[in-house]
């Protein structure tokens, strides 16, 4: 590149250059360039049907990383980014999985004497609201060991992940698939 010259993913498109499948494109962008890999993105997993919807495609998918997703439906992050390349004739990649997205199990402080917020986002979500505002500003306000309670249809693994990042203890409770439970603690 010469000097002062912008390079960006347009300019790669501009150029010709495939947009790479890996774990950490966004869904929204992974259909965005390839729209004709959602029939085969959504035949890996039930919950990736969800994708079909408008609102969940503009907000959630915007934010979900390939990787997260594999967690959301269960399935291999290898076997998922693979077979999305083979469909437009990019090389097959090793991808080391995941350990740490194993299932663990329920922590002490998961009781109903500690959760101060119980909050079931999905109605807020059909509507079009993301309920990562309303989370954020709930838990400026926690005391240490107090926690909040998101009820909603799918894994967040963006929220989950964000949440962790930012010191939080979070469990993970998707035994009912209509009623995925997270419960994130304050330290």
């Amino acid at each position: 590149m010469e000097r002062g010259e912008f390079y960006s993913m347009n300019s790669e498109k501009k150029r010709g250059v495939q947009v790479l499948i890996t774990p950490d494109i966004k869904v929204a962008e992974l259909l965005n360039e390839y729209p004709q890999l959602e029939t085969k993105l959504v035949s890996f997993s039930p919950q990736f049907e969800k994708l079909r919807n408008p609102f969940l495609r503009r907000t959630v998918a915007r934010v979900t990383t390939l990787r997260q997703a594999s967690v959301i439906g269960g399935v291999s992050i290898s076997e998922l980014i693979n077979s999305l390349r083979k469909e437009i004739n990019q090389e097959e990649i090793l991808i080391t999985e995941l350990k740490g997205d194993k299932k663990m199990s329920k922590p002490a402080w998961v009781e109903a004497k500690n959760i101060k917020i119980d909050y079931d986002a999905t109605l807020d979500l059909q509507q079009g609201i993301h309920p990562i505002g309303k989370i954020s500003k709930d838990l400026e306000t926690f005391s240490e060991g107090e926690v909040f309670l998101l009820h909603t249809q799918f894994i967040p693994a963006p929220l989950i992940d964000l949440f962790k990042n930012k010191g939080f203890e979070v469990y993970l409770d998707a035994s009912v698939a209509s009623d995925i439970k997270t419960y994130i603690q304050k330290k």
